[in-house]
């Protein structure tokens, strides 16, 4: 159980999200959760936050897409998938640019954790 929540709070982890594709953090989030419980890894890829000198190219998207589908496939099958999902919490920095959120989700297999997003504001909002 605690190797499960590890291996999604890695996945989460490792990919900050850009809050361009929405106004709120939680709107962001929320997309994020969506794509992994739709299993639209190239969607989670896009919401991704890459500085200017360090945006992947296509052929290294791919590669993060394929690990992220591995990684979520193998968690959730255990699991057996995300039934809901809910914003707990929003925290948001001083400045405006960094945001937390902690995601209530709820499994199909009755079980539920709550996981963190670190969110990061970029050029476009």
């Amino acid at each position: 159980m605690k190797k499960i929540i590890a291996l999604f709070t890695l996945v989460m982890g490792l990919f900050i999200l850009s809050a361009c594709n929405s106004n709120t953090p939680g709107g962001v989030a929320e997309q994020a959760v969506e794509c992994i419980q739709k299993k639209d890894y190239a969607g989670y890829i896009d919401l991704m936050y890459y500085d200017d000198d360090k945006v992947p190219s296509a052929e290294e998207k791919k590669q993060f897409e394929d690990m992220l589908k591995s990684k979520a496939e193998a968690t959730y099958e255990k699991k057996e998938g995300i039934k809901s999902y809910e914003v707990v919490t929003e925290e948001i920095s001083e400045d405006g640019k960094e945001a937390l959120v902690r995601m209530k989700l709820v499994f199909n297999n009755g079980e539920q954790d709550v996981d963190s997003i670190n969110l990061k504001k970029d050029k476009e909002g």
